[in-house]
């Protein structure tokens, strides 16, 4: 009994291991390509954001923008560590999906 019970965890550790290295393959990634340069940002295939090669600055730091489908938007973190998404203004948007063929369904 003891054996079957041992024999039980171990195809379960297996399995739970197996969904694991499963779930990280169906990862993909998203090439942009900047003049001579292939920017490669690693995605899921569920999420169609990109990290651009722009960046957005407040306060004197400088922060990459990031696009999503419809919006456009950097990622903070607090002095509590919380990350946080600044999204950008419309104007802002609208530039950075245009310049860069995106379509913004709005």
């Amino acid at each position: 009994m003891k054996q079957i019970i041992k024999n039980f965890f171990w195809y379960f550790v297996a399995g739970i291991i197996s969904v694991i290295v499963y779930a990280n393959l169906n990862k993909c990634s998203a090439q942009v390509r900047k003049g001579n340069t292939f920017i490669a940002s690693s995605t899921t295939a569920k999420s169609d954001t990109i990290i651009t090669e722009y960046k957005y600055e407040i306060k004197g730091k400088q922060y990459p923008i990031i696009l999503s489908k419809k919006s456009a938007y950097i990622g903070r973190i607090s002095k509590n560590g919380n990350y946080y998404r600044y999204y950008l203004p419309k104007e802002i948007n609208a530039t950075i999906h245009k310049e860069l063929n995106k379509d913004t369904n709005n």
